[in-house]
């Protein structure tokens, strides 16, 4: 070896290997410092939870007196108990004292909200505030949320839940995917689900006879199932299996690699390859319900893959017939309710969350991309018409759908996106990369609807119950 050779190695050794060797020893003892406590802070590191079929009430809900553990392993780790009816909620009183206003929110897991402990929920924070607007008068407010439910599936709790809870006020928590959950071919398209055996409250409505025939809950509906991707192939490629072992060994592995991939998604993609995207298995499940008799027209006018998603057609004008169906059998859904308010003794009142306003983050993007980036406001709302993917997508356009419809019925509307743009940055009220609401959001919501029902007292004061009637 050289002399001068032997000058640079030893000073790379003088002057670089220690700085190296005392910055990998500091990593390591950092790494072992936030692996520990990690170990000492997460209480649990996966979701669980048991669910049964509500009778004759066409839904899921939990078991009841069961334990629900809820976590995204970055931000909530939530760990509750069902009450005795099914729902993720506090027991409700059995007993009602005279002067009390019982109200009943209804809806998907916006109000589930797995995500926040029940004392945090909108419900809880409700009664409180509600109460001292009315003097300190009691009030009682439950949530019966439940996954991926709209309006159509929910008639299954008027009978089965709503009645024995006998309250004054139900409150109908409506969002932008609702309208293709309360169309049994949207649902079929979404779940999987046979459009004519439905496993929960579902309808359709004959085009030109304008007859409404029920496809569901059917006990069967099992049997009837559509196209379901095969799972990923066996072995896993090796990236995945040395993923999974880091993942199952270190809570700080687990952590970094959760956050990273939600900066840079495509990581994720690249490390979990899809056998199939979900634009492809709902391509081939309207293969299979367009071969059903009575179908194949079913989706006309609307060009999917090569065209926008579901929930987003609602906030576009015109809609086409299969829209226009899931849109009518909302109104039917929402008169339902309002006719069986009349007749058990409770209003009705909707609650219009900021998603019917606000368009999602991918046709944002569209946007921009194609130089309409101008029309948007910074939450993602619309100030003028856009056309996307060939559809006019309408300033706050599936809120204006929902509205037209709860006016039409004499129902009251209240504006969450509104009420939540007076009270700070909107998504305050959402959990980062989780999109359901976060405590401030559920904070916020119930001074909002508190505020509305004490301005309007008749709300807490129920309705003379009708004699009850037959509805188809």
């Amino acid at each position: 070896m050289t002399r001068p050779r032997f000058r640079r190695i030893r000073w790379i050794l003088r002057n670089i290997l220690p700085g190296l060797a005392i910055t990998l020893v500091l990593l390591l003892v950092l790494g072992g410092v936030a692996e520990a406590v990690l170990r000492n802070s997460v209480p649990f590191r996966s979701v669980s939870f048991k669910e049964t079929a509500i009778k004759g009430g066409g839904a899921l809900r939990f078991e009841p007196g069961s334990t629900v553990r809820y976590t995204d392993m970055v931000s909530y780790w939530v760990d509750e108990r069902v009450n005795s009816l099914g729902f993720l909620d506090r027991e409700p009183p059995a007993h009602k004292p005279p002067g009390t206003c019982r109200i009943v929110i209804v809806g998907d897991s916006l109000v589930m909200a797995a995500q926040v402990p029940n004392a945090s929920k909108v419900q809880a924070r409700l009664e409180a505030y509600l109460s001292a607007a009315r003097g300190g008068r009691p009030v009682q407010v439950s949530g019966l949320g439940t996954f991926g439910i709209g309006q159509v599936n929910a008639l299954g709790y008027l009978e089965t839940v709503i009645r024995p809870l006998t309250p004054d006020l139900v409150v109908m928590m409506a969002a932008d995917n609702d309208f293709s959950n309360n169309s049994a071919v949207l649902s079929a398209l979404r779940y999987g689900w046979h459009p004519e055996h439905q496993w929960r409250v579902g309808y359709r409505r004959d085009p030109v006879t304008g007859k409404l025939t029920q496809v569901g809950p059917d006990d069967n509906s099992g049997s009837y199932y559509l196209f379901f991707p095969p799972p990923p192939p066996e072995p896993a490629p090796r990236r995945v299996r040395a993923h999974r072992w880091a993942a199952e060994r270190s809570y700080l592995y687990d952590r970094l690699f959760r956050l990273t991939t939600r900066s840079y998604p495509r990581l994720y993609d690249w490390m979990f390859p899809q056998v199939m995207t979900d634009a492809e298995v709902k391509v081939r499940r309207m293969e299979q319900i367009r071969a059903l008799p009575g179908y194949q027209d079913v989706f006309a006018g609307w060009k999917y893959p090569d065209d926008l998603f579901e929930d987003h057609v609602f906030h576009t004008e015109p809609l086409p017939p299969v829209f226009a169906e899931a849109e009518w059998l909302t109104r039917h859904a929402f008169e339902r309710f309002r006719d069986e308010g009349a007749a058990q003794g409770f209003r009705v009142l909707v609650a219009a969350d900021t998603t019917l306003s606000l368009l999602s983050n991918d046709i944002q993007e569209q946007m921009r991309r194609s130089g309409d980036g101008d029309a948007l406001t910074v939450d993602g709302a619309l100030t003028r018409p856009v056309v996307v993917m060939g559809r006019t997508l309408m300033p706050r356009g599936a809120f204006i759908r929902l509205k037209r419809i709860a006016e039409g019925l004499d129902l009251p509307v209240i504006d969450l996106y509104e009420g939540l743009s007076s009270m700070g940055r909107l998504a305050e009220a959402r959990i980062p990369y989780d999109g359901h609401w976060s405590t401030v959001g559920h904070d916020r919501i119930a001074k909002i609807l508190s505020s509305h029902i004490a301005a309007h007292p008749e709300l807490c004061d129920g309705m003379a119950a009708a004699p009850a009637r037959s509805v188809p």
